[in-house]
């Protein structure tokens, strides 16, 4: 039972069980069959919330992700979880980041682009399929348009955010 915060602007959640968004889910998916596909390559989750954003990492974790960080910001705004997830993997320099297409709760979409922003780096919005090259330097998607698909291609490192259809979690 989700209702409007007593000041008209955000989501009351106490009491809101948060779960793994399922476009989350689609990028979990891709990373670990990336992992599969390129030895060597490690898969690294990141939340960025309140304590219950923990979860997440406890079901990637169940999944067989490499590692995991929980940036603490209650509350945090798509803007402002985007940056402080680009602080974060900065210093990791990774090759692609798999993203959600947009969050559950809120319906927002802002996330990935931001990030993708503050990471200096490309960003494909609801890739329906990825295919990287084989020598993991670049990708092909799909995305599903009004009236048929669109193909991107793109080099690494790259921001994608996963739609559905993208696999089977």
């Amino acid at each position: 039972d989700i209702r409007v915060a007593p000041d008209g602007q955000s989501l009351a959640l106490t009491g809101v069980e948060m779960i793994v968004s399922p476009y989350d889910e689609y990028a979990l998916e891709a990373a670990l069959k990336l992992r599969e596909a390129f030895a060597g390559s490690t898969v690294q989750v990141l939340t960025v919330g309140g304590d219950d954003a923990l979860k997440v990492l406890q079901h990637a974790f169940s999944l067989g992700v490499d590692g995991g960080l929980h940036i603490k910001a209650p509350g945090a705004d798509p803007a402002a979880a985007a940056k402080a997830a680009a602080a974060a993997l900065k210093a990791a320099a990774p090759d692609i980041v798999l993203c959600g297409r947009q969050a559950i709760d809120d319906d927002q979409l802002q996330f990935p682009g931001a990030l993708a922003e503050w990471l200096d780096m490309p960003h494909v919005t609801a890739a329906a399929s990825l295919e990287m090259a084989p020598d993991g330097k670049s990708f092909k998607s799909r995305r599903r348009i009004e009236g048929g698909e669109a193909v991107v291609e793109a080099f690494l490192p790259a921001v994608v955010s996963c739609d559905k259809g993208l696999n089977e979690p």
